[in-house]
């Protein structure tokens, strides 16, 4: 495992365990901000609501904690969410980077190309470039999952699209709003 990849998954598990300093507690090294954030800190988006008819979301809200925005990351984008029961990440794939999710409580089904496995607390799913995955809950409690990307500007950006600012007025996303939406980020992610 690269020095890279190492680092994301320590800094994950920090945030995805609440180990937390104070809040001031940061240094400022080259390239970006180093960051503790308690579970309940970082950038709280809401995925706008969804017209009648339209594919429901995966789940209502997300943290950002990582970005080019928080923390000035260049390299890494990283936020956390709770999957209801029952709910579901749709099928898709990223067709240039990878992702990395790591479970932190709850238990689901995680699709892999055209496999599927059952995953549960402190499971890691790996997913290389332009692979298919989807992630079902299957429990009875909230799927926490942390998800890690690289290249944060691309993603960055496709979540701004896709949700508001924790107290902003969200317009409810239409069908057609979903589909120029994909179709603007098509380059990086591919919905089925």
């Amino acid at each position: 495992m690269n020095r890279t990849m190492t680092l994301g998954l320590a800094l994950a598990s920090l945030v995805a365990f609440g180990f937390a300093l104070p809040a001031a507690a940061y240094a400022e090294p080259a390239g970006g901000r180093a960051l503790v954030l308690r579970k309940d800190e970082g950038d709280w988006r809401l995925r706008r609501p969804r017209a009648a008819g339209v594919q429901p979301a995966s789940a209502s809200s997300l943290i950002v904690k990582v970005s080019p925005e928080l923390g000035g990351s260049p390299n890494f984008f990283m936020a956390y969410e709770e999957i209801a029961p029952g709910g579901e990440i749709p099928a898709h794939r990223h067709r240039s980077y990878d992702e990395i999710l790591f479970v932190h409580r709850g238990e689901g089904l995680a699709s892999l190309g055209e496999r599927a496995a059952p995953v549960a607390e402190g499971a890691t799913i790996y997913i290389p470039a332009a692979t298919r995955v989807g992630l079902r809950n299957t429990g009875k409690s909230p799927l926490q999952v942390v998800f890690i990307f690289p290249h944060p500007e691309k993603v960055a950006a496709y979540y701004a699209d896709l949700t508001v600012r924790k107290g902003e007025a969200a317009e409810p996303m239409t069908a057609e709003d979903l589909r120029a939406l994909r179709e603007k980020h098509r380059d990086h992610i591919e919905f089925e």
